[in-house]
């Protein structure tokens, strides 16, 4: 009978069709991979990574250094844990921004003795000292603002530039050009647009 020589020619046309269809395969993503590392999308690219490193730049030195400091009086906060409760934590809401102070560091507080610290470049209130028994200028950051998750933000905007630096034709490329033209470009621009708002 005939069916080897058969077999052998079924698995020849399978390997050979196999073979093309990983050929047009390579050829598809090489045509992809040209298509988003050149022209005017790259450019454009190019352009949010280097908007992502100018704010990972300036939310540096604005969560580093120091700007205004302005001494608040006791009818500027107010002690509301109605919106939120951390457990063994105070609320304490200056101009609808909180910041959340533990029990033991306002054990004896001098309610004269409250100030608030802004950014330098963006002038966003970064965090409140105050005295107690524990000692003068207790720290307190506000809950929820770009200052309290330093430098992760700072970090996450720099993945654009690691996608323009790094680019190769690979799974982690593809990864980080996603992640960055989805999520870390998209946070960029609402950052800056509060900020200028």
């Amino acid at each position: 009978m005939n069916s080897t020589p058969d077999k052998q020619e079924l698995l020849k046309k399978i390997a050979q069709r196999e073979l093309a269809n990983r050929e047009r395969e390579k050829q598809k993503n090489e045509a992809f991979f040209r298509k988003i590392t050149t022209g005017i999308a790259w450019k454009v690219f190019i352009g949010g990574a280097a908007l992502c490193l100018l704010l990972s730049i300036l939310f540096t030195i604005d969560s580093l250094a120091d700007g205004e400091v302005v001494s608040i009086t006791e009818n500027d906060f107010k002690f509301d844990r109605s919106k939120l409760v951390a457990y063994g934590y105070q609320s304490v809401w200056v101009d609808n921004e909180i910041y959340t102070p533990s029990f033991e560091e306002l054990y004896g507080f001098d309610e004269h003795s409250f100030k608030v610290h802004y950014s330098p470049i963006f002038h966003d209130p970064k965090y409140i000292t105050f005295n107690s028994d524990l000692g003068d200028d207790i720290p307190v950051m506000r809950r929820l603002s770009l200052y309290e998750y330093f430098p992760f933000v700072e970090l996450l905007l720099l993945i654009p530039l690691i996608v323009v630096l790094y680019k190769r034709q690979n799974g982690v490329f593809y990864f980080l050009w996603a992640l960055s033209i989805l999520f870390v470009d998209t946070c960029a621009i609402y950052m800056l647009l509060v900020r200028l708002a």
